[in-house]
């Protein structure tokens, strides 16, 4: 479940980016030449914005059931467990609470404890 949570996020990631890096330059250029934005911009725009709040909730509530499935298994310690159930679940929270912005925005947070579960079995 948690791949699927996770991997569903990761592909809203790609097309929010893919967005970012060819249609805002596009747009912006556009802007220059013509002296307005083009028409349907603002739309598409909130549409990309939208799928990098998916995004970000998919990898924080991912990193939540990556917690619980670490408890349910004696592969790894408990306490990276707990960590992940207690990440995965306030930083969801803090990033709604904060209405998509603020500190839990930032891609880094949203991976950082699939990281260290990664290191702690590379290590262990």
């Amino acid at each position: 479940m948690q791949t699927a949570v996770y991997g569903a996020g990761g592909v809203c990631r790609i097309v929010s980016l893919t967005f970012r890096l060819t249609v805002v330059p596009w747009a912006a250029e556009r802007a220059v030449t013509a002296g307005h934005v083009p028409d349907g911009f603002a739309a598409y725009d909130r549409w990309a914005g939208a799928l990098y709040v998916v995004h970000m909730l998919t990898a924080y509530v991912g990193s939540a059931v990556l917690g619980m499935a670490v408890l349910a298994s004696d592969a790894l310690p408990t306490w990276l467990g707990w960590a992940g159930v207690v990440w995965g679940l306030v930083f969801a929270a803090g990033f709604v609470a904060t209405r998509f912005a603020g500190p839990f925005n930032p891609p880094f947070w949203a991976h950082l404890y699939t990281g260290t579960v990664g290191l702690v079995r590379l290590l262990g």
